[in-house]
């Protein structure tokens, strides 16, 4: 019975990202308002359509804010997208990916390259706050299992400082009916495919969004390192609490 339900999850959920590839090839006749809130409303099918419910608490993330994140599956920019207009960040492998990179990039995603993109990543990231629009990075730099928090990397954080823009924290955790954390669709030990077919054969799950305050900043400034250490101890005080 769980595979079929798996699979049922999986053939809706391939319905709607066609739907979303449609979407994007006729990106040009849209404005970026209307794109916006088409994507925002494609977001949300997907994750109905895998069994995924969102919950919210704390703050709307300001317009024009960098949030910084923690990263635990590819679920991550689907829950988020899915109740707020905003821009991702994601590694570059995942544009040469078949198919869904098109998509990914023509949704809008920004690129940073391992080990040597920050730069550029980091002039995109300023343009696009500039712009008002809500960046969301992962500053840990990879994947967790949702039970804990890594060190927040501060370098990209210099783009909002430059730009003036609010920096916020956000908390992710995905919980089963009983409240319990659960970390099958994490990218932790598995592969993408491993990861979306436990996440769609096992029960509906609930991704929570704790969205902090902006962070406060005195009137020397404060280096990057330190904001991005506060940022970490707030996601990680909410992630890990039992």
């Amino acid at each position: 019975m769980r595979i079929a339900a798996g699979a049922a999850k999986i053939l809706l959920a391939l319905l709607v990202v066609a739907f979303g590839m449609l979407v994007c090839a006729g990106k040009g006749a849209m404005t970026r308002a209307a794109f916006s809130r088409v994507k925002l409303r494609w977001n949300a099918l997907i994750a109905a359509s895998l069994g995924v419910r969102v919950r919210v608490s704390g703050e709307s993330p300001a317009e024009g804010a960098l949030l910084l994140a923690n990263h635990i599956s590819w679920l991550d920019p689907i829950v988020v997208g899915a109740r707020w207009r905003a821009t991702f960040l994601a590694t570059s492998e995942i544009a040469a990916w078949p198919a869904l990179g098109w998509l990914i990039r023509k949704s809008g995603v920004l690129f940073i390259a391992r080990g040597r993109g920050a730069q550029q990543a980091g002039v995109e990231i300023g343009a696009a706050l500039r712009a008002r629009r809500r960046v969301v990075i992962f500053p840990e730099g990879r994947t967790g299992d949702g039970r804990s928090v890594a060190r927040f990397k501060p370098r990209l954080l210099q783009a909002a400082l430059d730009a003036g823009a609010p920096l916020q924290p956000v908390a992710l955790r995905y919980r089963d009916a009983a409240g319990a954390v659960v970390t099958r669709h994490s990218f932790a030990g598995a592969t993408l495919l491993q990861s979306v077919w436990a996440c769609v054969c096992g029960p509906a799950i609930t991704a929570e969004i704790r969205v902090f305050p902006p962070l406060s900043r005195d009137e020397d400034g404060e280096e990057r390192r330190h904001l991005a250490l506060r940022a970490e101890e707030m996601v990680r005080a909410e992630v890990e609490e039992k």
